[in-house]
């Protein structure tokens, strides 16, 4: 990082308050702030205003922040897994995991096979 001047304090003031300064930073940052006591009650003003306070915050939809695993077949995925299959990519035990999920959700059953017919009659126009 370039020497700190009255031009790039700021970017000085941020890596400090995140903790990014190596010794040596700090002390140039310090020694910087006793020559510019103005900057100095900046710094403090800024240091004065951080508060953490995580108990008061309540992220009421917390659960979808949580990446879905793709390979538990799920209806929030089952349309990239009955593709997967269309296209033969899914090993004999995903594929199994498929059918079963199928049959239990029958609505998804019926996008399945309208996408296996659109699949053969558009591999078959390609021959």
């Amino acid at each position: 990082m370039e020497k700190i001047n009255k031009h790039n304090y700021e970017a000085y003031f941020l890596d400090y308050l995140e903790g990014n300064l190596s010794a040596e930073e700090k002390a140039d940052l310090f020694a910087f702030l006793e020559e510019n006591p103005a900057l100095k009650n900046e710094l403090d003003l800024e240091l004065n205003d951080l508060t953490l306070d995580p108990s008061s915050l309540i992220f009421a939809d917390k659960n979808k922040l949580k990446a879905e695993d793709e390979s538990i077949i799920s209806l929030n995925n089952a349309e990239v897994w009955m593709i997967e299959s269309v296209e033969k990519n899914l090993n004999a035990s995903k594929q199994k995991e498929l059918d079963d999920f199928i049959e239990k959700h029958q609505l998804q059953k019926l996008f399945y096979l309208s996408g296996n017919r659109f699949k053969t009659r558009f591999d078959s126009g390609l021959c």
